[in-house]
């Protein structure tokens, strides 16, 4: 089985992605989400989720 094994290496040229910071959520879902990333110290992010939300400039 072993012999049957091929690596493959694949150039990455670019890398596209999309944020997903609870914007389909309700906005007490969204406060949770803020209150959580506090919570666990990740004042950064819960900053982001204010600032997608509109409730805040991003700054923790």
């Amino acid at each position: 089985m072993l012999g049957a094994m091929v690596g493959v290496e694949i150039p990455i040229e670019r890398l596209v992605g999309k944020w997903k910071v609870s914007q389909n959520r309700s906005a007490l879902d969204r406060a949770g989400v803020v209150a959580g990333l506090h919570g666990r110290g990740d004042l950064e992010l819960a900053g982001l989720v204010s600032a997608v939300d509109g409730e805040g400039d991003g700054a923790a």
